[in-house]
């Protein structure tokens, strides 16, 4: 911007969270990192052991995923 000067920059409010909200957002974003890392784990224990019941079954074809 041609008319941008410090008087300009300098009357921007910048609202800044107080120190509490900071608190719970932190607390929130740890309780949904948690979530999210739980969740992948059981979604990869999940399959691994779909695999071992089919490897162990007999119904597990590799065959089919490897590469000529």
């Amino acid at each position: 911007m041609l008319n941008l000067n410090k008087t300009i920059i300098g009357n921007i409010n910048i609202p800044v969270p107080s120190e509490n909200a900071l608190k719970k957002f932190s607390k929130a974003q740890e309780i949904l990192a948690n979530n999210i890392d739980l969740s992948k784990s059981s979604s990869y224990e999940l399959l691994f052991n779909s695999l071992l019941q089919k490897a162990f079954k007999g119904e597990l074809n590799l065959k089919s995923t490897e590469q000529a």
